[in-house]
């Protein structure tokens, strides 16, 4: 087994690496996953791990992201050093993290700047003890680095771009980090009115956005990022490969639950895992676009950076 940790970023991302969870004990038993196999479930909902869709108990990997900070306050404290929080956005702002991110991608990476620190000594003690197994039994060293997320809520599309970006600058050449983000359509299918989920096509485009200017990073081109109040330089593109996931499958059948979705996005982390899985995953493709043509539309964008 490669030492590897499966992060599951917000409500969706913890569901799914949930799925992947219940797959390893169905293997190998309750209690006896591989010790190079380690879970970190990450959401500003302390209820999330507790709720009945959950495939089975993640409350031990689940992190308590909850901080006696008001949001707020501490905006308005550092705004000088926050300058991709959008004015209109402040509102959005809860005056307690555990309120949640309210689908607002800003407010979800503001929380993650106010709690860093309590993901990177979890992340970092998850890494360190898969990787001492592996060393110990002679096998590699690298760390595999699995971030699941939806790319249209608040949490996850809000908090991957902080936490892959500083978990890449601080452990480079020690990890590989592959993303796999869930796009929007699976909520407009189960949400058709919007009105629960009113904000996911317009988190989804601008999270395509992002994802596609750091795709472009180079040394020839670095590309600058705000990590926790410092501006860093990012000279290769952070994710080994980033997986957009759609609930439309290749015969055009949808998939119309998020739990049903997440339990596929599951056992694709599953099977991806090991050697085997080395072999599985390398069919992927990380591809980005240099441009669109003409004026388009926000929704011809998204599929153009999508059409993988």
């Amino acid at each position: 087994m490669k030492p590897t940790v499966y992060v599951g970023l917000g409500g969706t991302g913890l569901k799914a690496i949930a799925h992947t969870k219940k797959m390893f004990e169905e293997q190998y038993g309750v209690g006896n996953i591989p010790p190079e196999i380690a879970f970190l479930a990450v959401d500003f909902d302390k209820g999330e791990p507790n709720k009945p869709d959950i495939a089975t108990d993640i409350t031990t990997d689940f992190l308590q992201l909850q901080a006696n900070v008001n949001p707020r306050k501490f905006y308005d404290t550092n705004k000088e050093q926050l300058p991709w929080l959008f004015g209109g956005n402040v509102k959005y702002l809860a005056e307690k993290i555990g309120d949640g991110a309210s689908q607002v991608r800003t407010t979800g990476r503001l929380y993650t700047e106010i709690v860093i620190n309590k993901f990177r000594n979890a992340l970092d003690a998850a890494i360190t003890n898969v990787t001492h197994i592996a060393n110990h039994a002679g096998g590699a060293s690298e760390t595999d680095i699995y971030m699941v997320f939806s790319m249209a809520g608040g949490t996850g599309a809000g908090s991957f771009l902080t936490l892959a970006q500083d978990t890449y600058v601080r452990k480079r050449g020690a990890v590989k980090i592959y993303a796999y983000g869930v796009l929007h359509g699976i909520f407009e299918t189960v949400d058709v009115s919007g009105n629960l989920t009113p904000r996911v096509f317009s988190n989804a485009y601008s999270t395509l956005l992002d994802v596609d200017y750091l795709l472009h990073a180079s040394d020839e081109n670095p590309v600058p990022f705000m990590i926790d109040h410092r501006t860093e330089e990012i000279t290769a593109p952070v994710f080994e490969e980033f997986y957009l996931i759609n609930n439309v499958t290749d015969r055009g059948e949808t998939i119309k639950t998020i739990d049903d979705l997440c339990k596929v996005v599951g056992t694709s982390l599953f099977v991806s895992s090991g050697d085997v899985g080395a072999a599985n995953v390398a069919v992927g493709n990380m591809v980005w676009i240099d441009h669109v043509p003409g004026n388009p539309t926000q929704r011809e964008i998204v599929d153009a950076l999508t059409a993988v």
